[in-house]
């Protein structure tokens, strides 16, 4: 008997990054998820994305006579991801976000960019309605985490690959950004919020 899809290990090349509006001071990450289900929402082309990742810092205390510290938390940070995609001859959208980030003549709301990262899975077990903007009803795809990267700014950007007059591969660009914060849902949560029923 096959393996139902669910039960398969995920593939690293599906995904999309939505840019999303901001939501006030706070964030919900529910309210952020809302481009899947909106066919228009905007989304930035990458042909890869390095996975975010959370990392706590620590501080050591040395109490008494033990042999060994006490590890405390004093903090969290999220590293930077990089963005990767081809060369195109009229497009300067990681260009222009970086450009003004650096100027600072724009609102900070206009540089600073919430964005969803997203990781599907062709899954059967579910279903999908007809609006949710992830797929056909009959080949869903489910998406089964979710990334929320709160205030985004970019800190790094390479035009494409070095030039070499021996290469033929297509240039790629690079656009590194850094998050604030992050949050995650996984497969119930995002099932809720956009209307896929899985069935485990």
């Amino acid at each position: 008997m096959a393996r139902a899809n669910l039960t398969d290990p995920a593939q690293s090349s599906k995904f999309m990054i939505f840019d999303v509006p901001s939501f006030g001071n706070g964030y919900d990450a529910s309210e952020a998820l809302l481009p899947l289900r909106l066919p228009y929402s905007a989304v930035l082309g990458a042909q890869s994305i390095t996975m975010p990742e959370y990392t706590l810092t620590l501080d050591e205390i040395n109490e008494g006579t033990l042999d060994t510290a006490i590890r405390v938390v004093i903090g969290a940070a999220v590293n930077n991801i990089t963005l990767t995609r081809a060369v195109y001859v009229v497009d300067k959208e990681f260009f222009n976000w970086i450009r003004m980030t650096a100027s600072g003549k724009a609102n900070s709301e206009v540089f600073r960019r919430d964005l969803v990262l997203v990781w599907f899975h062709n899954a059967i077990g579910v279903s999908t309605g007809a609006h949710t903007g992830i797929g056909m009803v009959d080949n869903p795809r489910v998406p089964f985490k979710a990334w929320y990267l709160k205030d985004t700014i970019p800190v790094r950007y390479k035009p494409g690959a070095d030039f070499d007059a021996n290469s033929s591969e297509i240039s790629i660009q690079e656009l590194e950004l850094a998050p604030r914060d992050i949050d995650e849902l996984g497969l119930l949560d995002l099932g809720a919020l956009i209307g896929v029923n899985v069935a485990l």
